[in-house]
């Protein structure tokens, strides 16, 4: 067999066991670019889910305060309440009292 002819058939044996080989590794490559174009995704939709929670919990936190505050206010508005109905209340004992004594003195 000549030298040309043992070349040429080494040469198409490398070609045919490379191939799939060649094959496997541009699979592989379309692979990763996908995935890497997945993970892109995910991150940019994690960032933006980040940035909605971000915004939900000042909104909630806000509003928390409101509450909070609107509560504060109006319980110390019911406390006066209390307490002025509490003094009309003794005012009152008092008026009763008052009233007793003058009877018992005009009697």
């Amino acid at each position: 067999m000549p030298a040309m002819d043992s070349d040429v058939l080494r040469l198409k044996l490398l070609s045919e066991i490379e191939e799939p080989h060649r094959k496997e590794i541009e699979f592989k490559k379309r692979q990763i670019e996908e995935l890497e174009s997945n993970i892109f995704s995910l991150r940019r939709n994690l960032e933006n889910i980040r940035a909605d929670y971000d915004n939900l919990k000042n909104a909630y936190d806000r509003d928390m305060s409101t509450i909070k505050e609107r509560n504060s206010n109006e319980v110390n508005q019911l406390i006066e309440e209390i307490k002025k109905l509490h003094d009309q209340i003794e005012e009152n004992k008092d008026q009763d009292q008052l009233k007793k004594y003058r009877r018992e003195i005009d009697a």
